[in-house]
């Protein structure tokens, strides 16, 4: 089987002889065939800068989680000015405590399950970058 159209071509021909006769194509292989390269490329290229953006964007989220952790240990340890043995202001203490760990909690949550997808749609990538030597 041949590499590329001019060695397909060159060879059907050579086995039809001078008795046969390719058709002529509607529309011109070595054209189609030369865009397809170019837009191979174009397209492995943007491919590769996703995969630098995808883990720029993962060193991004993952300051969030751990800055999120960090103040959320300050929170923990904090009394925001109240004092902690009065009754009602330990109420206030402990219900913004609860508050800002719940959003901790939601926005960890969200970051993990944007990490899950971020590292499928890697993987996808780094399948799909396996089709290079396929074409052109």
């Amino acid at each position: 089987m041949a590499d590329d159209w001019k060695s397909a071509k060159a060879n059907a021909e050579k086995m039809l002889g001078k008795k046969g006769k390719l058709p002529k194509p509607r529309v011109d292989i070595d054209t189609v065939m030369a865009a397809e390269t170019k837009a191979w490329a174009s397209l492995s290229k943007a491919r590769e800068e996703l995969e630098k953006q995808i883990v720029d964007y993962e060193t991004a989220i993952d300051k969030i989680k751990n800055a999120n952790k960090q103040y959320n240990d300050v929170i923990d340890a904090d009394s925001f000015g109240l004092d902690k043995k009065g009754d009602d202001d330990k109420k206030i203490i402990d219900q913004v405590q609860k508050y800002l760990d719940g959003y901790f909690s939601t926005t960890n949550a969200m970051v993990d399950k944007l990490k899950d997808r971020l590292d499928k749609l890697d993987k996808f990538l780094t399948d799909f970058s396996k089709l290079d030597g396929v074409s052109g």
